[in-house]
């Protein structure tokens, strides 16, 4: 054998090992992208799948909405407190037939401040335990005292004797009417006399809600001794509003 034919044998021999050894790589490398892309393919198809977001569709989700700032409370100063006896709305109330046992309608603030003489008169005796009588005609006075003052215009209140007034007389009448649903008046009026005071005990609390809720009328403006319903409304109406601001 030639010395070029041997090196020729040899570098056949030598030679056929390393086509093995790529097209072994090759084909490895086509399996593993194979075995990828089934991966991808059943990864999205997976239910509940969820491909990852992108910083730039990240960045376009709308913010989460923030709450807004709570509204300022009202500010309230000056003085918010006179005299009922001095309040105008009593020559607009204090009319009719129904005070002539009270000094009649000539002058109202005396009518009126007899009416509060005898209303304590009446707390004083229940305190000790002393016969009072029914008191359903002087509650009945300050039902419709109460219902008128309530039924003006809310701007009337920002006098602060016209205040005064619709606080005292929405507390006799509410207190009054209370015992008087208690003891009923015997008789065919004791069912006329509830009814009148179940109405006008409705419309009197809707309308200090309404007068307490704009700040006609505010918690501090009320004494500590008062009815329970009246206490309720207090508490649980939030002042918004000075409603006198611009008076």
């Amino acid at each position: 054998m030639s010395i070029v034919k041997e090196m020729r044998e040899r570098q056949t021999i030598t030679a056929t090992p390393a086509r093995s050894g790529l097209g072994g790589t090759v084909l490895i490398g086509c399996a593993a992208f194979a075995i990828g892309a089934l991966a991808i393919a059943g990864w999205k198809m997976w239910p509940g799948a969820k491909a990852p977001q992108s910083a730039v569709a990240i960045a376009k989700q709308p913010a989460e909405p923030t709450s807004s700032p709570a509204a300022a409370a009202p500010i309230f100063s000056g003085k918010r407190l006179g005299e009922a006896e001095q309040a105008p709305l009593l020559a607009t109330c204090i009319t009719g037939d129904d005070f002539i046992g009270f000094g009649g309608t000539s002058n109202p603030q005396a009518t009126y401040g007899l009416m509060k003489t005898v209303g304590a008169g009446f707390r004083i005796a229940t305190l000790i335990g002393a016969e009072t009588g029914s008191g359903a005609q002087l509650t009945d006075n300050w039902r419709i005292i109460a219902d008128c003052v309530y039924r003006q215009n809310s701007w009337n209140l920002c006098n602060p004797d016209n205040r005064v007034l619709a606080i005292e007389s929405a507390g006799a009448f509410i207190r009054g009417a209370a015992a008087i649903a208690a003891d009923p008046p015997k008789g065919r009026a004791g069912p006329i006399v509830l009814r009148e005071n179940a109405q006008s005990r409705e419309r009197v609390l809707d309308a200090l809600r309404t007068r307490v809720r704009n700040g006609y009328l505010i918690a501090d403006d009320f004494g500590p001794v008062q009815p329970p319903e009246i206490k309720a409304i207090l508490t649980q109406t939030k002042t918004v509003a000075n409603g006198c601001a611009k008076q």
